[in-house]
């Protein structure tokens, strides 16, 4: 919780600096903090800290880029720490890179198998009948997961709602849901009924049941196993650990657990709750026998530039029993219009891959800066410095 804690008190605004630092006072800061680089050259300790970053600069020597985050407010001390992280992770970062060109080229793929045209991106109003770029991106959807059909609409304003809609429209009054990775996202408790709510799961006669993760992380097989029973229509399944300690799922774990539940009950519709993990790893869960993955366009297959939206990829009939709810029986996918934003859907999608793997380098190298042995030194002598200066 520590290591959290200043994670997110140094990536912050609080830690940029201030207005009240203008131009020429930034300009002295900056000088003062190639001194400090001189200045430090005899700490024999932060030279044993930081084995040949900052001993082997001095103030003639800092590159263009280093001057200009002096300018910038950022300490020479954190900027030469902050290069022997990233020096240690181009392994690290290549295997992000690599699983980026794989997803970019299914992403590309995916788009010339369904044919897309510039004719995709117009997009339309009213009740949104025959809209070409709709229904393209939706197979294009579809091409990605490897899944039977896609529903990707702005109607679907939010991850939370992606998952209700899925849960709402494939579960019935007498049936059961099952979360077997313990306790769901916050705003999914509303969903359910676990914290009263109106329209919930609970006000329906829908039932839940969940079994919470072993110590070590892993799956309760044997209660799973209890827990499954003739009631059992669907199981949730919650990749990203949210706001629990609990690890982050990988595929690989997630099909392990979906066979296993498989074979206990083959017609239970396994549902994961996809957000924050699309192109993430080069497969997803829908390659690994989950029935629907559920995402948010405001998240990673948006790109950035989706402006909202969401997404439920999936076996057909799933997907008609979430298109029938979204909009209303008997019309289904056949209604909503685009409104103009498909263009932003699309470009966002192409740059997912690539932006995916953006945030997946920025977050390891946060959590390096942090998880190296020497932090309780450099927790002192980092933040020091940042207060000195008045960035924090």
């Amino acid at each position: 919780m520590k290591n959290r804690f200043f994670t997110r008190r140094f990536v912050s605004a609080r830690c940029l600096p201030q207005s009240r630092l203008c131009a020429k006072s930034s300009a002295e800061m900056g000088i003062k903090m190639e001194k400090d680089i001189v200045n430090i050259q005899g700490s024999d300790k932060l030279q044993t800290s930081i084995p040949g970053s900052v001993s082997a600069l001095s103030a003639g020597e800092l590159s263009e880029t280093a001057k200009f985050y002096a300018s910038l407010g950022i300490s020479g001390l954190v900027h030469a720490y902050g290069e022997q992280i990233i020096e240690s992770l181009k392994s690290r970062f290549a295997q992000i890179e690599q699983t980026a060109e794989y997803n970019q080229l299914k992403v590309i793929k995916a788009m010339q198998n369904a044919k897309v045209s510039e004719a995709c991106l117009l997009g339309t109003t009213g009740y949104g009948y025959n809209d070409l770029g709709r229904d393209t991106l939706e197979e294009v959807y579809a091409n990605i997961f490897h899944t039977e059909d896609a529903l990707v609409r702005p109607q679907i304003t939010c991850g939370t709602h992606a998952l209700a809609l899925a849960l709402m429209s494939n579960l019935r009054p007498g049936d059961e849901l099952l979360s077997p990775v313990g306790k769901p996202y916050d705003t999914l408790e509303e969903v359910i009924g676990i914290r009263p709510s109106k329209g919930s799961l609970a006000e329906y006669g829908i039932a839940y049941r969940q079994v919470d993760l072993l110590p070590d992380g892993g799956f309760d097989y044997a209660n799973i196993e209890k827990a499954l029973n003739e009631k059992t229509k669907l199981v949730t399944i919650q990749r990203s650990k949210g706001y629990q300690t609990r690890p982050t799922l990988s595929v690989e774990k997630i099909g392990e657990l979906i066979s296993f539940i498989k074979n206990i009950k083959p017609d239970v519709i396994c549902m994961v709750d996809n957000c924050y993990g699309e192109f993430v790893e080069k497969t997803e869960p829908s390659d690994v026998g989950a029935d629907m993955v559920v995402g948010s366009l405001i998240k990673n297959p948006g790109g950035g530039l989706a402006p909202t939206g969401g997404y439920i990829a999936g076996k057909k009939e799933c997907i008609e029993n979430a298109a029938s709810r979204l909009t209303s029986p008997g019309l289904a996918k056949e209604v909503g219009a685009s409104l103009g934003i498909l263009s932003s859907f699309y470009q966002g999608l192409f740059l997912a891959p690539t932006v995916t793997a953006g945030a997946l380098k920025g977050a390891v190298f946060a959590a390096n800066c942090y998880e190296r042995p020497n932090f309780t030194y450099y927790n002192i002598n980092f933040f020091s410095c940042l207060k000195i200066h008045k960035i924090c």
